[in-house]
């Protein structure tokens, strides 16, 4: 059953908050920082639906469940809208998506470095809230716009680039790792 203890609440808002930095960094990445007006629209009601679907998945399959098909439901959709509606390639759609969830986890091990020093989940909640907007402040300013033209340089780069990320995140879906949230190491 679903528990709506003040830890739930908190790691739900912390579920929501890396959604919205993964998808607004997948955008900014498979555009170059350059998401339109209509974009920033589709990419909103997409989050919605994400978090409908993954709400309705917690209530009805429990935790677990939807950490297990975080990838499926996230990950894949995010990567067709990329496709289909944002008129990116494949391998841009797919990279884009792998790179922003490998960027996902500098705020996370934030959290598990101020965890194992103060052995306070709410600080290190804390510290993981304060961590994402600076993170995607700093990977805006500084890495979509490389990210982008490295990407988007020939079909060699693309598939150097996108290598990390997407082994990074075969390797943490194997090892059973693969949401950045809601998760106690």
């Amino acid at each position: 059953m679903f528990d709506l203890s003040m830890q739930s609440a908190l790691d739900i808002f912390c579920y929501v908050l890396v959604l919205i930095y993964g998808l607004a960094l997948s955008a900014d990445l498979s555009t170059g920082g350059y998401v339109s007006r209509q974009q920033k629209y589709l990419l909103t009601l997409l989050c919605l639906l994400f978090l409908l679907m993954q709400g309705l998945g917690l209530v009805l399959l429990g935790e677990r469940a939807v950490k297990q098909l975080y990838p499926l439901v996230t990950h894949v959709p995010l990567v067709l809208i990329l496709i289909l509606f944002m008129k990116k390639s494949v391998g841009v759609a797919i990279v884009s998506t792998c790179t922003a969830y490998l960027c996902c986890q500098p705020p996370r091990w934030g959290r598990i470095a101020v965890e194992a020093l103060t052995q306070s989940t709410l600080a290190a909640e804390l510290v993981y809230i304060l961590l994402m907007p600076v993170m995607y402040y700093l990977l805006r300013r500084f890495f979509v716009a490389a990210a982008y033209n490295t990407m988007t340089s020939s079909t060699a780069a693309l598939l150097l680039f996108g290598s990390l990320p997407t082994q990074e995140q075969l390797d943490e879906v194997y090892n059973g790792t693969a949401v950045p949230t809601m998760d106690k190491e």
